[in-house]
């Protein structure tokens, strides 16, 4: 039992370890790619509707 808890937070540990240092970086990053994804889909709708 110990050995798996330990087995499993490792993976995780790792593959997480990079986004906890720039967590904040990251959810800017995301922000701004919806805003970007949202103005492109507007855009291609007033085109359509054009």
């Amino acid at each position: 039992m110990v050995k798996r808890e330990k087995e499993e937070k490792g993976p995780q540990g790792e593959i997480l370890r990079p986004f906890k240092k720039g967590k904040d970086s990251t959810v800017y990053i995301a922000i701004v790619i919806i805003i970007l994804l949202t103005v492109v889909a507007m855009t291609g709708v007033y085109f359509e509707y054009w």
